[in-house]
């Protein structure tokens, strides 16, 4: 078991699946989690739940949505609830809810 980054994250999207024409973007939300490895200025922090002043000094890099068209368009508009959720058309936005340590099994096969 070795020291692993926990991050919890909001993603929230506005796009459609398939082709681009004039239909309106859906909206849609869900909660993910990312793991990274602890960066040396957490090397010594307990296990448990990381301040947000701690953490937001620290870059992270989550993918892309893969299963939404995420890009430019001009053919389609966004729905009302992506406008609530200040979302454009194509558009998505990534929160970050919590970042944990926690201990996690780590895989070091070599191939």
């Amino acid at each position: 078991m070795e020291k692993t980054l926990r991050v919890t994250y909001f993603e929230q999207v506005s796009s459609h699946d398939g082709y681009c024409s004039d239909a309106e973007n859906e909206y849609a939300s869900r909660q993910l989690e990312a793991y990274f490895q602890v960066p040396s200025s957490l090397k010594d922090h307990d296990i448990g739940p990381v301040d947000s002043d701690v953490y937001n000094n620290i870059e992270f890099k989550f993918d892309e949505p893969k299963d939404w068209n995420v890009g430019e368009s001009c053919y389609c508009y966004p729905s009302e609830e992506s406008k609530l959720n200040n979302l454009d058309i194509h558009d998505f936005r990534q929160t970050i809810k919590n970042v944990d340590i926690v201990l996690r099994k780590v895989n070091n096969k070599k191939k």
